[in-house]
């Protein structure tokens, strides 16, 4: 069943991959360059669409997601026809409780 309801704008991070992600392994070579330039050691607990991660001893969860707009107060899609069409999405990363 697909969820068209937007993401939580609750998260704790965000990136926009290099390459399109289509596969859980994607997804993970995706979140490990992201980290690897952060200079931060990343461990993937969970290779998934929705991969879970530790990151100093946190747990958690990586989505994708439509870009937001850069205003905090309003985070809203960007565009939200267009990322449907053309597969443009952003991993967005929430801690878990």
């Amino acid at each position: 069943m697909k969820n068209n309801t937007l993401l939580n704008s609750k998260y704790d991070s965000y990136f926009e991959p290099s390459n399109p992600i289509t596969t859980p392994h994607e997804f993970v070579d995706e979140i490990i360059n992201y980290f690897s330039k952060q200079n931060q050691f990343v461990s993937i607990l969970d290779e998934c669409m929705e991969p879970k991660i530790k990151v100093n001893d946190i747990e958690y969860i990586c989505k994708l997601g439509e870009p937001f707009r850069q205003w905090k107060l309003f985070k809203t899609p960007i565009n939200p026809l267009a990322g449907r069409f053309l597969g443009y999405k952003w991993v967005y990363i929430y801690k878990l409780s």
